[in-house]
């Protein structure tokens, strides 16, 4: 780990539950900007103690299918192996090639509270890489997004904490990295509202479950 950045921002006029019904359904698709696009993603419901190196082994990541609805025990969590392609500057990926992140990414909401968090990790990821066939160049070490009501008003609080390496060689293509992280996650917050609101103005939220 060579960096820690924390954002926080406030989503104006936009509950909780449609924000995080935006960020984990995987129906929705193509509305984050800091992705080129996820090209491999295998769901699985799994108890809290479960070693995740062996939960998603090779031939367990070769079957498709997963859970319809996110998970409200206290005894299981959601787990998502996940591929993506990360959008980088040019120069950095002349230099450096195109950059991939394998993950798993743990969600809960919980709908009493109307509060939800993710967390992310690329470490032990490696079998997850292999069965999109990619090589892992970019390491996410550890990143939260934690999502809770702002108080005494109709928006959303959102804090992101992300540990993360930026695996080049040079200062100016370090700096290069910096600006585009916090570029990057400008744009994906404005995305996230927009589509939140989508969702919002839909009504529906059906992956998160609540009623």
């Amino acid at each position: 780990i060579r960096d820690v950045m924390h954002f926080t921002a406030v989503l104006p006029e936009v509950d909780v539950k449609y924000v995080m019904e935006a960020l984990t359904n995987p129906g929705y698709t193509n509305w984050n900007p800091s992705l080129h696009g996820v090209m491999f993603r295998r769901h699985r419901r799994i108890p809290l103690d479960a070693n995740l190196k062996d939960t998603f082994t090779l031939e367990e990541l070769k079957v498709k299918g997963g859970y319809s609805h996110l998970e409200q025990s206290k005894d299981n969590i959601d787990v998502a192996a996940q591929v993506s392609e990360l959008m980088v500057p040019k120069v950095v990926e002349k230099a450096a090639g195109r950059r991939y992140t394998s993950d798993y990414i743990a969600i809960r909401y919980d709908c009493k509270a109307n509060r939800g968090f993710s967390i992310a990790t690329s470490v032990g990821t490696e079998a997850v890489a292999k069965a999109a066939g990619v090589r892992k160049m970019q390491d996410l070490c550890l990143t939260s997004l934690m999502v809770a009501p702002d108080i005494g008003s109709n928006d959303t609080m959102i804090h992101i904490v992300s540990h993360f390496d930026p695996q080049v060689r040079t200062t100016v293509l370090q700096k290069a990295v910096h600006y585009a992280v916090g570029r990057s996650t400008r744009q994906f917050l404005q995305s996230l509202h927009k589509k939140a609101l989508s969702v919002q103005n839909s009504g529906k939220h059906s992956f998160i479950g609540c009623h």
